[in-house]
């Protein structure tokens, strides 16, 4: 349930940045996002593009997303 509701939000908003683009097409448009829902004692993630999601616990950050460009995926491929 929860998940659908944040893909369904996010193609909504894709939606909106496509249909923004085609008005400027004189410039490149680029976006990312980052969403949480917190049901009881459960986060729900999710992302695109380069912004990052980080858990803070005990004075430390940790990373819970992988960035969605071609540098990382290199990068996590060993190139």
């Amino acid at each position: 349930m929860w998940r659908a509701r944040l893909e369904a939000a996010f193609a909504k908003a894709n939606t909106a940045v496509h249909e923004a683009a085609d008005k400027i097409r004189d410039r490149r448009i680029a976006t990312t996002l980052v969403a949480a829902t917190f049901v009881t004692d459960h986060a729900f993630v999710a992302h695109v593009g380069d912004s990052r999601a980080y858990l803070h616990r005990g004075h430390q950050l940790r990373c819970l997303t992988n960035d969605h460009t071609l540098a990382a995926m290199q990068l996590r491929r060993g190139d």
